[in-house]
C-alpha cells in the first residue's frame, strides 16, 4: 500500500478534525464511554485547538495519507504540552500524545511509519526518552507499544470532561543515548 507521511499545514485543519474526532472516538469511546469520549472530543478536536495545536512550533504533527491523499491516520508529538510524570526517566523526555490509524487501516504497518517519524523527530528535538499515557483497558494499543519495547513505568491520572478521572498507565521508550550522568 502506498501512504505517503508528511507534516500537517493549516491547510489539513478540517480533515485532521474529522480524523482526529473518529479515530479517538473508535480507540477511547468504548473505554471511557461514548458520552465522555464526545465530550473530549468537542472540546480537543475542534478546528480553532487543532490550528493552534499545527501552528504551535513545539509540537509535531505528522499525517498519514493514502493514494488519494485522504488522511487515514497521524501522530503527534508534544514537546511542551506537559511536564512527564517524576518517574519517567531521561534526561530529555518527550511526549507521544496521540497516535491513531484510521480502523479500515490497522494492522497495515502504518502506525509503525507513523512511530518511526515521530522517534525521528523527537531525537531531531534532543529527546533521549519517548513517553506516552494509555488506558490500561486498551489492549490494542499496549500490544502495539509493548512489542515496540515501550515499558510501562508507572500511572497517573488523566482528567476528563464532567470533572471524571481515569487512571492511566505511562509506558516509555529510550530513544537516545544513554544519559552521562547518574
Amino acid at each position: 500500500m502506498s501512504v505517503i507521511l508528511r507534516q500537517a499545514t493549516p491547510e489539513d485543519v478540517s480533515a485532521l478534525s474529522r480524523l482526529a474526532s473518529d479515530t479517538f472516538r473508535d480507540g477511547w469511546a468504548a473505554l471511557i464511554t461514548a458520552p465522555i469520549a464526545d465530550a473530549y472530543v468537542a472540546v480537543a478536536f475542534t478546528i480553532d485547538k487543532l490550528s493552534e495545536e499545527i501552528a504551535d512550533t513545539t509540537s509535531y504533527i505528522v499525517l498519514a495519507g493514502d493514494k488519494n491523499q485522504t488522511l487515514i491516520g497521524y501522530a503527534k508529538l508534544a514537546t511542551a504540552a506537559k511536564e512527564a510524570p517524576g518517574f519517567v526517566t531521561g534526561s530529555r523526555p518527550i511526549l507521544l500524545q496521540r497516535l491513531y490509524v484510521t480502523s479500515a487501516y490497522q494492522g497495515q504497518g502504518i502506525a509503525d511509519r507513523l512511530l518511526n517519524d515521530i522517534v525521528r523527530e523527537a531525537l531531531r528535538r534532543g529527546g533521549t526518552t519517548l513517553w506516552l499515557e494509555t488506558e490500561p483497558g486498551n489492549q490494542r494499543a499496549w500490544r502495539f507499544y509493548q512489542k515496540r519495547d515501550f515499558v510501562d513505568v508507572g500511572s497517573t491520572i488523566y482528567p476528563l470532561p464532567g470533572g471524571i478521572n481515569d487512571r492511566i498507565r505511562v509506558l516509555q521508550k529510550r530513544i537516545g543515548p544513554p544519559d552521562d550522568a547518574g
